[in-house]
């Protein structure tokens, strides 16, 4: 009989890896020899999430809440899983079953809040972000979430207040200095803008929309080396799927910017 813990250890070093495929295989022969390990479970949802095998995901952490009813790690991962797979009604029937254990969690209320604000209600976001800063007013993730939703609504004064207070309480978190960032750069501060920018990409240098706001940045600032090297940033940093997109029109904005320095001709 092969060793559950061994098997898991080495689906845990395959995922590190982005091996996840031979991570798969590890862990459902560790789940083979320890049906309830809740570990192995996690793992292996997010081995098959990794090769975008959201149903086979979905249904191994169904089988874990099945298997341990209330188990909060899977209900969290389930629903963030079903969020990102665009099933927000099914996520936040997760994220409610949650709160209905205990309705103090504030992690919670921010995700039931995302969904909502995912969905276009953004006063339902803003009474759950609420929620969980009343649960716990030091919830960075809830200030975070609240700035931007009151950002969506023109409140600026607000949205400020919550990004300030996220820096203040969490001076490595990156997010807040982005989101302030963004809220500047919407208000035409280019300066303070590029300034949060920076120092989001100083605390993350792996950041990659506050490179592709900082490469708007210098666009605005005529500054194109600048941006280049910006944009070049969000190219080497940006690699998810969902954004294909927007990395083609990067590319295309790069291709310009070189052919604009190599000529030395603004386009």
């Amino acid at each position: 009989m092969e060793d559950a813990t061994r098997l898991l250890a080495l689906g845990e070093q395959a995922l590190e890896k982005g091996s996840f495929k031979a991570a798969q295989s590890q862990l459902q022969r560790a789940l083979e020899q320890d049906a309830e390990s809740v570990q192995a479970r996690l793992l292996l949802g997010e081995a098959l999430a990794g090769q975008h095998l959201f149903a086979e995901a979905i249904a191994i952490l169904r089988q874990g809440v099945e298997l341990l009813p209330g188990n909060s790690e899977f209900l969290f991962a389930l629903g963030d899983l079903e969020f990102e797979n665009h099933q927000p009604g099914e996520a936040a029937a997760t994220y409610r079953s949650i709160l209905d254990d205990d309705p103090t969690d504030s992690d919670a209320w921010v995700s039931l809040g995302l969904v909502s604000y995912h969905q276009g209600d953004v006063e339902d976001a803003i009474r759950c972000y609420r929620k969980a800063l009343e649960h716990d007013p030091e919830a960075v993730f809830a200030l975070n979430a609240l700035g931007d939703a009151l950002f969506a609504q023109g409140d600026m004064d607000g949205a400020r207040d919550c990004f300030e207070k996220g820096i203040a309480l969490d001076p490595e978190d990156p997010q807040a200095d982005f989101n302030l960032a963004e809220l500047h750069y919407d208000n035409g501060d280019l300066d303070a803008a590029e300034t949060g920018c920076r120092n989001a990409i100083a605390k993350d240098p792996t950041f990659s929309n506050a490179y592709l706001t900082l490469g708007n940045i210098h666009l605005d600032l005529e500054q194109p080396s600048e941006a280049l090297t910006a944009f070049l940033g969000f190219l080497q940093n940006e690699t998810s799927p969902d954004a294909e997109t927007i990395r083609s029109e990067v590319e295309a904005v790069v291709a310009g910017l070189r052919d604009e320095l190599k000529s030395g001709k603004p386009k």
